[in-house]
């Protein structure tokens, strides 16, 4: 199981430096600004590439860019119906002097999706009446604070995601070696779906249900029941 991991991690990287070896190079001038760039209605967050995001939850959409002053006009912030896209311009690559950071605001945030190293943050509680999704791959990294009936997670690679407040029922799909680091997420009912070698810290009030395979480890706080069929060298403990 870990070869095969080594294998889709080795090859990922092989691609994403192929990417690179072909785009062009622009280095940031070490000055760096903000940007405010025009915002419509947007609830859900598609970010790629080598950028950090910050939302935060607002009566009012905006979009704010960090970055070095040389780089601002490479770095697309895009509406696509309600998704607002964020990337790097097709055939450049990037290599700011500091992190690349975006600020964002909407009155509700449904989604975020994520592919490469990004960082998504959250700037206060991001509260939703329906549903939170993530959807993660390459070496993600999340850290939220959110509030909603129901939260996904689907994540690949080597992520990580820690997230903290409430939530009715958590569902986590989990490949490669993703981490999720939610014990302060107080759910009651979590299902999983976790394979690989990723490691996993949650919290369950009612029930936990699901499957681990290959080398994960679930640890899990509260007083749920466990249904959890797991095979290979996969673990389930409960911890204080």
């Amino acid at each position: 199981m870990r070869q095969i991991l080594f294998v889709a991690v080795a090859s990922l990287l092989l691609f994403s430096s192929c990417r690179e070896i072909f785009a062009k190079r622009i280095r940031g001038n070490g000055n760096i600004t903000t940007q405010t760039r025009s915002a419509g209605q947007f609830n859900s967050v598609e970010v790629g590439g080598n950028i950090d995001v910050y939302a935060r939850q607002d009566s009012s959409s905006s979009i704010r860019v960090e970055s070095d002053e040389n780089l601002q006009q490479y770095i697309e912030t895009r509406n696509d119906g309600e998704v607002l896209r964020i990337r790097s311009q097709e055939g450049y690559n990037l290599r700011p002097s500091r992190h690349i950071k975006v600020y964002v605001s909407s009155a509700t945030f449904r989604k975020f999706q994520a592919s490469g190293a990004c960082d998504l943050f959250s700037e206060g509680k991001i509260t939703s009446p329906s549903e939170i999704d993530y959807d993660l791959s390459g070496s993600c990294d999340v850290t939220m604070e959110v509030n909603a009936p129901k939260i996904s997670a689907n994540a690949s690679g080597a992520c990580t995601i820690k997230l903290n407040g409430q939530a009715k029922d958590f569902h986590i799909r989990g490949s490669g070696s993703t981490d999720i680091k939610s014990f302060d997420l107080l759910a009651e009912n979590v299902d999983l779906d976790i394979s690989g070698a990723g490691d996993v810290e949650i919290y369950a009030s009612a029930k936990i249900s699901g499957t681990i395979s290959g080398a994960a480890s679930v640890n899990y706080k509260g007083a749920a029941q466990t249904d959890i069929h797991t095979s290979g060298a996969s673990s389930v403990k409960k911890v204080q």
